[in-house]
């Protein structure tokens, strides 16, 4: 006689019926962790990306301001005593040509100021010659903003640089805390300031000049660059 099988379905475990309640909650947690990670890991890549471009604009706008004032310094210039007092015969009033570095401070942080006389290339197309020029650079408030300081090159091609309306006033950037030259003669011997109607060891011009800027960061930062140049012309 054949035994017939029981139909009854047979019951099944919790496990094989599907998750409990705890099992999700935890699956759920695990999921969250990750998310929040994740997200942690990618926020902290965006905002080191947007770090790094702030950096590099900052750098990039430094470099551009020192290779500007480098350039300026490198061919610094100044009549020998002889060539000047043939000039004075020449002309009634003759046209100064100086190098004056000031050591000054303002609230504690360098704010010195530079006047020189150097060869620029004439700006009309028409003469492609060079030219003397009386050039400044010096760092200055912002009327509506006391605490910050633009930094500014002043240029004067005139034949008296005396007259400063016809002074070319060109702002180089507003992110400037502070401004410090350092000099040195020909022995690397170091000097605060400079002044060309002064003659130091010997010699009117100095030899090497260093370049100090303190920029500040959009997370107000102040970053230090350093720049140092050769005067040709001083040899």
């Amino acid at each position: 006689m054949t035994r017939h099988l029981s139909s009854t379905p047979r019951r099944m475990s919790s496990h094989e019926a599907g998750l409990t309640l705890l099992e999700v909650v935890i699956a759920l947690g695990i999921m969250a962790t990750i998310f929040v990670l994740l997200f942690s890991t990618y926020s902290a890549a965006v905002d080191r990306a947007a770090r790094a471009r702030e950096l590099s604009q900052l750098y990039h706008e430094a470099r551009v301001v020192l290779e500007l004032m480098a350039a300026d310094l490198r061919t610094a210039y100044l009549k020998d005593a002889t060539e000047q007092a043939q000039q004075v015969l020449q002309q009634a009033k003759a046209k100064p040509y100086l190098f004056v570095g000031e050591d000054l401070t303002d609230a504690n942080v360098p704010a010195d100021k530079l006047s020189f006389s150097t060869f620029l290339p004439m700006t009309r197309p028409e003469n492609p010659d060079i030219e003397v020029c009386r050039i400044s650079y010096s760092l200055e408030p912002v009327a509506d903003r006391p605490q910050e300081r633009f930094l500014l090159r002043r240029v004067n091609c005139h034949f008296d640089p005396e007259i400063t309306d016809r002074e070319q006033l060109f702002p180089l950037t507003n992110l400037a805390r502070g401004l410090d030259f350092t000099y040195y003669d020909t022995r690397g011997t170091e000097y605060r300031e400079w002044d060309s109607r002064q003659s130091q060891a010997g010699k009117r011009l100095p030899a090497w000049v260093k370049i100090s800027l303190l920029l500040v960061d959009q997370h107000e930062q102040v970053r230090l660059f350093e720049m140092f140049t050769e005067l040709v012309l001083s040899r």
